[in-house]
């Protein structure tokens, strides 16, 4: 492995018209001799939901000393930019841009990093899309979130919402208890894969899907019976209601390599999702679906108490031979039945023909992150966790960042005053870290 600069890249909240505010972080476990404490740590930060405070990327050059940001981002209020996903060995960023005030400004965009600054390379917004969906007779979308993909071969996969008035007469179990209208509004899901240049080549859509009345039914309730509402702290995209049933939350996308299919989390129905894809020339079925109560047998072989994930995020493709997922298990699930319940990381074989799957990694951590998350697989064979909603004693929240060996022990760690979606180690964003490993 080359020798690099350690990066560590931050996205914090900033007031309109401020330096965005960058806090210091703490270091809690120093890297060990077994920590890949080369390897620059890229953490995307929330601040808070405000109009008034959008968030913004800053960028750190120590792994060890946890220093003070060297290069910021910040976007115009009343927005705000979350960043989904790096690319390795890159100065490429990607993120979803929100627009408070102006929904057909919602977008997803390319970020690069270079020369000590971060600037916008593109922009596609939901003006552009959505007329491209409305040509083909597709239901237009509310907004882009969660995740922004590039593929291999290019293009791009975003995860975006829709929305659907439902008689309560027909899904009574989606009229919660004092529910008084004849209709309640339904938050679902679309997934829209669209080239460089922002024209749509492929959509998904949970309402709409082949195979989604059986393997998704609407009729299937948020576990927890989450809601969204229009106005703070939320500031729910939705138009035909002042609340919804927040019926998916889809939170990731990631790539199977093995047959170019795409698999999906979804965070409230505690379940995961493989769409056929097929690189483009798929018919969107569900081929199958992983979770408690889901198509597949739970083997655990490692005597997991309660093994089934849940609420969790960043579901992620670490091999194909067999197929291996890692994710962040929230267990918000396991914790409404048990307040002591934490959360914790799992990597799970999956066998698509026998519908089974196991166990190969699990690690309990010493914390409950009741939202946000992400996983990393390390190229010296540990994990690079981000629990990224922690409460404290106090009722503030912060973030914690753990590197985990095989065994099970924890080699570094590091906690920001601030919570945060997804945390990456990686080179390759110059001019800290040009060399790849």
């Amino acid at each position: 492995m080359k020798t690099f600069a350690a990066l560590a890249l931050w996205l914090t909240a900033c007031a309109y018209g401020k330096t965005c505010s960058f806090p210091r972080g703490t270091l809690v476990v120093p890297p060990a001799q077994n920590a890949a404490a080369t390897q620059g740590i890229a953490v995307n930060g929330l601040g808070t939901a405000a109009k008034s405070a959008p968030f913004g990327v800053t960028i750190t050059s120590s792994l060890s000393q946890v220093t003070q940001p060297e290069v910021e981002y910040c976007d115009q209020a009343p927005g705000s930019f979350l960043m989904t996903r790096i690319v390795p060995n890159t100065t490429t960023m990607f993120g979803v841009y929100s627009n408070y005030e102006d929904q057909q400004a919602y977008a997803y965009q390319t970020l690069n990093v270079s020369s000590g600054a971060a600037s916008v390379v593109s922009t596609v917004t939901l003006g552009q899309v959505n007329p491209q969906l409305a040509a083909q007779s597709l239901q237009q979308v509310l907004d882009f979130n969660h995740e922004v993909l590039q593929l291999p071969s290019g293009n791009t996969a975003v995860l975006a919402h829709n929305e659907e008035l439902v008689p309560c007469s027909e899904y009574p179990t989606e009229c919660w208890t004092g529910y008084i209208q004849p209709q309640v509004d339904i938050m679902g899901d679309q997934l829209l894969v669209l080239d460089p240049n922002g024209n749509l080549l492929w959509t998904w859509n949970a309402f709409t899907c082949p195979n989604c009345a059986k393997e998704l039914s609407i009729g299937e309730r948020a576990v927890l019976g989450e809601k969204c509402i229009q106005g703070p702290p939320q500031y729910c995209p939705i138009t035909l209601a002042t609340e919804a049933d927040d019926w998916l939350h889809m939170n990731s996308i990631s790539y199977d390599p093995a047959d170019g299919n795409l698999v999906v989390s979804i965070r409230h129905q505690d379940a995961i999702i493989k769409i056929a894809y097929q690189n483009g020339s798929g018919d969107g079925h569900i081929l199958w679906r992983l979770g408690h109560g889901g198509g597949f047998t739970m083997t655990n072989s490692l005597s997991i108490p309660s093994p089934w994930f849940s609420h969790q995020h960043d579901v992620e493709v670490v091999s194909d031979n067999p197929l291996t997922l890692s994710l962040f298990d929230n267990g918000n699930t396991r914790h409404a039945s048990n307040s002591s319940a934490l959360s914790r990381v799992q990597v799970l074989t999956v066998d698509e023909s026998n519908h089974t799957a196991d166990i190969a990694f699990n690690y309990d951590l010493p914390v409950y992150s009741s939202s946000y998350g992400s996983v990393q697989a390390l190229v010296n064979g540990n994990w690079w966790v981000l629990a990224g909603n922690i409460a404290s004693g106090s009722g503030a929240v912060y973030s914690q960042g753990y590197e985990i060996t095989p065994a099970g022990v924890v080699v570094y760690e590091v906690q920001y005053p601030r919570w945060a979606y997804r945390s990456w180690r990686l080179t390759g964003i110059s001019p800290f870290a040009p060399e790849p490993y």
